[in-house]
């Protein structure tokens, strides 16, 4: 049962409440009294109301004051533990939370845990909008934006290949031995028993192969049978927890399938993409990533919108570790422009620098375009020093290609398969060429040119050559410049709240980690950007200079 919580008055009868104490341990510059004056937490209430019954159950704990302690707790990187214990000790938190001083915690630890599950990641993402609308309604959030990703390792140990299924094994057990007689499950028991204790396999690698081999027999033998009881689950059906056991077992089912499915595509994946491997049982959504020290970890990435005026937060995603960056920039800047906030121009790093991220920055009739200050790659040379398709010049009005000497081709064929245009230069051509040796391979060299040099135009190769004219300007190196401001913001959230380290488990639970940090550091940043302007706003009257009202 919710209901609005009635404000507690500090009384002066009781010494121990008198808000003289508060007002000299809190001084007016600390942090809290700043947020406690120009936030109001009220806005939560009517988030979370669907949440909770109007008239039955229980007192609830005041959604503002969760809110409350949940901002403390994310801006001190505290346990929920270690946030309870606060709150009942430290007089600032009291004050924050407008709590009488010898009172306790307004919350216990297992409150705080229960209720980011009933409120859902949902609502801290609206928490987080709210700082970004209120840094928007002081007038600090500018028009140009700064995109980039850090990485949040997973809470949960890396696993090996033969460890995670052996415990994926062991969970589907669990789940059929809670519902099911063990003379069902003696044959599939006893294998798993087998395998558990059979030490012979470090002897050699060929019978280490073949016990792996046994171990995704085994996998196999569960998923079926697992499978098979699921579709006809006979008079355990008629239990009483049975939803609660089916969801279970079909949950440990359901990775183990996963597993043996990356296992089985693990060679596929080697020739190149990205690798959609299940690295943990206990955290099922976190994936690997290796860094430029090709160092394998696991676990997320948060993608920012950074104002680059204010340094206000203003977009975030969550997403797993594998997942590339360059997809999230346009669905963060439209979801910014559907909040009401005007984008004008963004600058990144060349991992956004992909042809669809620059034409869906174009814009259309109903949106405007987004001045886009992002890097090309350098080009890769080739494999054996030859020319490559950025050395030729295209030009996209006329339809023609140019080669570095100097001859022409026009009116490309489509490549339906890659969406793009096939120039082709006639052979005659390039066997008079004074470059061909640095434009054909040797083996054509050799066997005698049967064709000229074919040169492919992605359809966005106009965009790419705009954005490398754009690149040699001082708007662009001054953008740069500005961009590595974000790397001390994700800094800032990274060690000071947190978030290079997963409090929880699971993509759901990341984002509300991910929001949190995002709405403390922009509140934080908010309070000195307002403690500026008032500052300004005195120099100004001390100066005699009479501000407008």
């Amino acid at each position: 049962m919710i209901k609005k919580p009635k404000p507690q008055a500090i009384t002066a009868s009781m010494v121990a409440d008198s808000p003289y104490l508060y007002d000299a341990l809190v001084p007016k510059e600390h942090l809290l009294r700043q947020v406690k004056e120009r936030v109001d937490f009220s806005f939560v209430h009517d988030l979370v109301k669907d949440c909770y019954s109007a008239d039955q159950g229980r007192p609830a704990k005041a959604p503002e004051v969760i809110a409350k302690v949940t901002y403390l707790q994310f801006e001190h990187n505290l346990s929920d533990r270690e946030v309870e214990e606060s709150c009942a000790q430290r007089l600032d938190f009291k004050f924050f939370l407008d709590l009488p001083v010898e009172s306790g915690a307004p919350c216990d630890a297992t409150t705080l845990c229960k209720l980011r599950k009933l409120w859902g990641a949902a609502v801290f993402q609206k928490i987080f909008e709210e700082s970004v609308r209120q840094a928007h309604e002081a007038g600090v959030v500018g028009t140009k934006r700064i995109v980039d990703s850090s990485k949040t390792l997973m809470n949960a140990a890396v696993l090996k290949a033969s460890q995670l299924l052996a415990r994926l094994c062991e969970r589907v057990l669990e789940g059929l031995k809670d519902v099911l007689p063990g003379d069902r499950l003696s044959v599939l028991t006893s294998e798993d028993a087998s395998l558990r204790t059979d030490t012979s396999w470090w002897l050699s690698s060929e019978l280490k192969e073949k016990h792996y081999l046994r171990w995704g027999s085994h996998a196999e033998s569960l998923v079926k049978f697992a499978r098979e009881f699921l579709k006809s689950p006979g008079e355990c059906a008629a239990l009483g927890n049975w939803e609660k056991q089916r969801e279970k077992l079909e949950r440990a089912t359901a990775l183990l399938e996963k597993h043996l499915s990356d296992a089985a595509t693990e060679a596929q994946m080697k020739s190149g993409g990205r690798k959609d491997k299940l690295v943990s049982d206990v955290d099922p959504d976190a994936r690997n990533q290796a860094d430029h020290k090709k160092r394998v970890r696991a676990g997320y990435k948060t993608h920012v919108s950074m104002d680059q005026e204010s340094e206000i937060i203003t977009g975030i995603a969550v997403t797993p570790m594998n997942a590339e960056d360059g997809p999230q920039l346009l669905p963060l800047l439209e979801d910014e422009q559907e909040r009401g906030l005007e984008v004008t121009e963004v600058a990144a790093d060349t991992a956004y620098s992909d042809g669809p991220i620059r034409a869906g920055l174009q814009g259309d009739e109903e949106t405007p375009e987004i001045v886009a200050y992002i890097p090309e790659p350098k080009p890769k040379p080739s494999g054996d020093g030859k020319f490559t398709t950025d050395q030729f010049q295209y030009e996209a009005e006329r339809k023609t290609v140019t080669c570095p000497a100097g001859e022409v081709s026009a009116n490309g064929k489509e490549n339906k398969k890659k969406n793009g245009f096939n120039f082709y230069f006639p052979k005659a051509t390039c066997v008079a060429c004074p470059l061909r040796e640095q434009c054909l391979s040797k083996g054509e060299l050799a066997a005698g040119v049967k064709h000229g040099r074919t040169v492919y135009i992605n359809p966005y190769r106009e965009l790419h050559d705009l954005a490398k004219r754009l690149q040699k300007t001082k708007q662009h190196k001054q953008a740069m410049n500005e961009r590595l401001a974000v790397e001390h913001k994700q800094g800032e959230m990274l060690n000071r709240h947190g978030l290079r380290h997963a409090r929880y488990r699971g993509l759901s639970k990341i984002k509300i980690q991910a929001y949190m940090t995002g709405a403390v550091v922009n509140l934080k940043r908010l309070m000195k950007l307002l403690t500026q302007q008032t500052r300004e706003a005195i120099t100004r009257t001390e100066g005699g200079v009479c501000l407008q009202t």
